[in-house]
């Protein structure tokens, strides 16, 4: 870039920089100034013609995400968004922080119904944000796009887990669990005894509202990762019958 460019790219980073100050919040320009300010919130160039800059935005998204219980293996891997793919298939974006991913594996994801396992069928790594690659495996610090067997409702945010070949019965229901256990444990730190229902699609939406809710001092009765079913109704109705109708 020519100089003038990045002149006036400092002169801009410094103004946000110091505007945030004088509110008290701390930042830090991404990767070059982080190693000096850990508690920093980071400042994220990004470009909307290129596409330059999304990666390191997902980057740190994912260090600010509560971790799974440690795994045996060093395994980490993020759902970053999901679309339907052709009939039969569901295409997930991810971004694998640790390990190595190859068609054919299985992996363990958070459906809409809890958790499913399902089996890559083909890989596309980005090579930026504008083009992919097909691939047969990818390993940590890929971003990339895998197309799955079945069309399962697969929540955007999850984590994913490895199912290996070496894995019994036992090891594939441990794992099940651990990664049920994550999301009720997420889930459940905002319940109460009375209050609303709520549901929502992403990880990212329910805690957005359980904090809005809890700012304004409105208890949560139930949340839950997914589109709003029949149980959900009923639970509201119950506020009716326990003496709660500010909550329906």
């Amino acid at each position: 870039q020519e100089s003038s460019v990045q002149d006036e790219f400092k002169a801009k980073i410094g103004y946000i920089k110091s505007s945030l100050k004088t509110k008290n919040i701390l930042t830090a320009l991404y990767q070059e100034e982080m190693r000096l300010n850990y508690d920093a919130i980071p400042l994220i160039p990004i470009s909307a013609g290129t596409g330059e800059g999304l990666i390191d935005l997902f980057k740190a998204i994912l260090a600010k995400i509560p971790s799974l219980p440690k795994q045996r293996d060093d395994f980490a891997c993020f759902v970053t968004g999901v679309k339907h793919g052709t009939v039969g298939t569901q295409q997930v974006e991810v971004i694998l922080s640790r390990g190595a991913l190859k068609v054919g594996d299985k992996i363990l994801l958070n459906g809409m119904e809890g958790p499913i396992i399902c089996k890559i069928v083909k890989i596309r790594k980005r090579v930026n944000q504008i083009n992919e690659i097909e691939a047969e495996k990818i390993t940590g610090g890929a971003a990339a796009r895998l197309v799955l067997e079945k069309n399962s409702h697969i929540l955007p945010e999850s984590h994913i887990l490895l199912i290996r070949e070496e894995d019994d019965d036992a090891a594939i229901q441990q794992k099940i669990a651990k990664l049920r256990e994550y999301y009720e444990n997420f889930l459940g730190k905002y319940k109460s005894q009375k209050g609303v229902i709520l549901a929502a699609p992403t990880l990212g939406s329910v805690e957005a509202m359980c904090q809005f809710l809890k700012e304004n001092k409105i208890p949560i009765k139930q949340c839950k990762l997914g589109s709003v079913s029949k149980k959900e109704v009923d639970a509201a109705a119950e506020s009716l019958t326990q003496g709660n109708p500010e909550y329906i």
